[in-house]
């Protein structure tokens, strides 16, 4: 994956195309042996339509896959690769509007990644808010599972001395957050083992037994554990995504409301948008 993620790389360098790579193997770096943390696919966000046209037609794509959430899916020398629209995983408009304002969101930096060279990744206040986000998505929607939640555990233990843990808070309160990190550090802190001083705010940190065990139940039943049960339906597809919501419809309001509703129109949305 390493290999033809620098192959890629090499190739947008070459049409001057910005790509940041996102999850996978940047978190993977973080671990402490790399080779542990399994890589599912490539994940690069390119903000620019007509530059991931580019870049897919470049890589000489013939069969590729659009998704509601605007993302394009394809297969590249063995390893499935996708591309992403958004840089920040927030749905809300208020929330992008007030996240915006903050000097260290949306900010992308460089780094050296063993076997891939140079790459650009997001900065570590960036990194932090995006894994948050993408885990509360998962959390009411198709599940979450104890990978991305070992990986926020393993980035937050090793970029804690790097960000600013009062504009953290900011950020958090600024995306709507706040409840569900509050969820999400229980859960990570009382059983993953995350030091409490590893929590990104800059208040003191008192981990809550009631919403672990609240969130331990959705890990349960959903994500990689195999415990939603069988049935007609694909887990992949947008039918058990919106069922997903739907079931979760009142934990994801009591946490987060604001990018719940923003979260599920902007699937419906998005799948009107590839009908017509």
């Amino acid at each position: 994956m390493n290999a033809t993620l620098a192959d890629i790389l090499e190739q947008s360098k070459r049409l001057r195309i910005n790509a940041t790579l996102l999850k996978g193997q940047s978190l993977a770096a973080l671990y402490p042996d790399p080779e542990s943390r399994q890589c599912g696919d490539i994940d690069l966000y390119i903000s620019r339509p007509d530059q991931r046209r580019r870049l897919i037609d470049a890589l000489g794509i013939k069969s590729y896959q659009n998704h509601a959430d605007g993302s394009t899916t394809f297969s590249y020398r063995g390893s499935m690769v996708e591309l992403h629209p958004h840089l920040l995983d927030i749905h809300s408009r208020r929330a992008i509007k007030r996240l915006h304002l903050l000097k260290p969101v949306a900010v992308t930096m460089e780094t050296e990644l063993p076997g891939i060279g140079t790459v650009t990744i997001p900065a570590p206040e960036t990194m932090l808010l995006t894994l948050s986000a993408h885990a509360f998505k998962h959390a009411i929607g198709r599940g979450i599972g104890l990978r991305q939640l070992c990986d926020i555990a393993l980035v937050s233990k090793r970029l804690a001395s790097e960000v600013d843990r009062a504009e953290m808070d900011r950020i958090f309160r600024a995306a709507g957050l706040e409840r569900w990190n509050r969820m999400l550090y229980s859960f990570l802190t009382l059983r993953l083992g995350l030091p409490v001083e590893s929590v990104p705010t800059a208040e003191e940190f008192q981990p809550n037994e009631r919403l672990a065990v609240r969130l331990e139940r959705i890990i349960a039943r959903g994500g990689n554990f195999g415990q939603h049960g069988s049935g007609l339906i694909s887990r992949k597809g947008v039918v058990f995504t919106a069922l997903s919501f739907v079931r979760g419809i009142g934990f994801a309001l009591s946490i987060a409301p604001r990018e719940a509703t923003a979260c599920f129109f902007s699937l419906v949305k998005g799948r009107l948008g590839m009908r017509g």
